[in-house]
C-alpha cells in the first residue's frame, strides 16, 4: 500500500468514529439506559491530559516516519465534537449545546480532565453537555467510578 492510501484509510476511520457515536450511543443514554462507549471515549482523562501535553489539540497533524497522522489530542476533541453533535441530533428536550467549537471544547476538556484524571473522556464530554445545557438524565453512570 502506498503511504497516500494508508493516510486516506486512517483519515476515513477517524472521520467515521463520530458517525458511529451518533448512531449508537446517544439513544441509549437518552432512553435512560447505561451506554457503552467505544473508541477514544473510553480512554481516561489522564490519557487525554498526556496527549494534550505532547501536542496542542488545535494541531491537526503530526509527522512520524515521514507520514502525517492526526494528533491524538486533536482526535480527542473531534471525538467530543461528534458526541456533542450526536446529543444535539437525538435530544428531544430542545436543550442543544450550541456554539461548541474546537477551541472551546479543547479548553473545557483540558480543565475538566485535569480535575478528573481517573474519569473517562466520555464522562468529560457528558459533563460538558450537562453543564452547558442543564440536561440531567437519571441513570447515566461512568463505569470507572
Amino acid at each position: 500500500m502506498t503511504l497516500r492510501i494508508m493516510k486516506d484509510i486512517k483519515n476515513i476511520t477517524i472521520a467515521l468514529l463520530p458517525v458511529l457515536v451518533q448512531l449508537a450511543l446517544p439513544s441509549a443514554v437518552l432512553a435512560g439506559r447505561i451506554a457503552s462507549f467505544y473508541g477514544m471515549g473510553n480512554d481516561s482523562c489522564g490519557q487525554l491530559t498526556e496527549a494534550f501535553s505532547r501536542h496542542s489539540p488545535t494541531q491537526a497533524m503530526v509527522e512520524s516516519d515521514a507520514v502525517q497522522w492526526p494528533s491524538k489530542s486533536r482526535t480527542y476533541v473531534e471525538w467530543t465534537l461528534g458526541y456533542i453533535t450526536a446529543f444535539n441530533m437525538v435530544n428531544g428536550q430542545g436543550k442543544n449545546l450550541d456554539n461548541a467549537d474546537l477551541y472551546g471544547v479543547a479548553a473545557w476538556l483540558q480543565k475538566w480532565c485535569g480535575d478528573h484524571p481517573m474519569d473517562s473522556v466520555s464522562s468529560g464530554a457528558w459533563g460538558l453537555i450537562t453543564e452547558r445545557t442543564g440536561y440531567t438524565p437519571d441513570r447515566v453512570k461512568d463505569k470507572r467510578r
